[in-house]
């Protein structure tokens, strides 16, 4: 999926990550993160127990919108 140095060491082998960990590894501002990531409903936070509030993400599901991206970025290519 990602090399060590583009997710950082802090979020390799993880598999939650805070607003700004997910804005890393999508490769876009945090600004960009929360008005087309979040904003057109990509991805949603985890649900966490007991009501707590804090904004954590699913690593995978972060790998897979890159993947995705990825996959359609080279069948454009191809066409």
């Amino acid at each position: 999926m990602f090399a060590d140095n583009e997710m950082g060491p802090a979020v390799t082998g993880r598999l939650l990550v805070t607003e700004t960990e997910a804005a890393h590894v999508l490769h876009v501002s945090i600004s960009t993160f929360r008005r087309d990531v979040l904003g057109k409903g990509y991805i949603k936070p985890v649900d966490l127990p007991g009501g707590t509030r804090r904004n954590l993400y699913k690593l995978e599901t972060l790998e897979r919108l890159v993947n995705e991206a990825e996959e359609r970025s080279l069948a454009a290519d191809k066409a």
